[in-house]
């Protein structure tokens, strides 16, 4: 005679979390890379001499600048809705109940690590 399996039920509330805590990440590593692309581009303006190539150099990171702006706010919008989401459906959790949102440090904070990071060469 054959054993059955028994299936494990997929809880939705650990799928949902673990699929929150996987777009931060990724929100955090596109936060980093922007804070990078942002700040070799402001030391850069000041390697051209006045004129075209100067100019252009301001309005890339004037670009650069308002994307990295739109990645905090992604970033700091999705760290709260993932706080949010433990805070109430903690006890709901199996897979996750140890995945504390307060790994995930302000975005004030990690960009000064990016910047440390950048500078020591890291």
């Amino acid at each position: 005679m054959f054993k059955k399996n028994k299936k494990s039920v997929c809880n939705i509330y650990d799928s949902r979390y673990e699929s929150m805590w996987n777009l931060l990440m990724a929100n955090k590593r596109g936060l980093e890379d922007k804070v990078e692309k942002t700040y070799i581009q402001n030391i850069c303006i000041n390697l051209y001499p006045e004129g075209p190539d100067k100019e252009k150099a301001i309005k890339d990171s004037n670009n650069a600048k308002h994307s990295l702006l739109c990645a905090i706010g992604s970033y700091e919008c999705m760290k709260m809705e993932l706080e949010n989401f433990y805070k109430k459906n903690r006890e709901k959790f199996e897979k996750c109940i140890n995945w504390e949102p307060k790994q995930f440090i302000d975005s004030h904070k990690l960009i000064e690590i990016c910047i440390k990071n950048l500078i020591k060469g890291v």
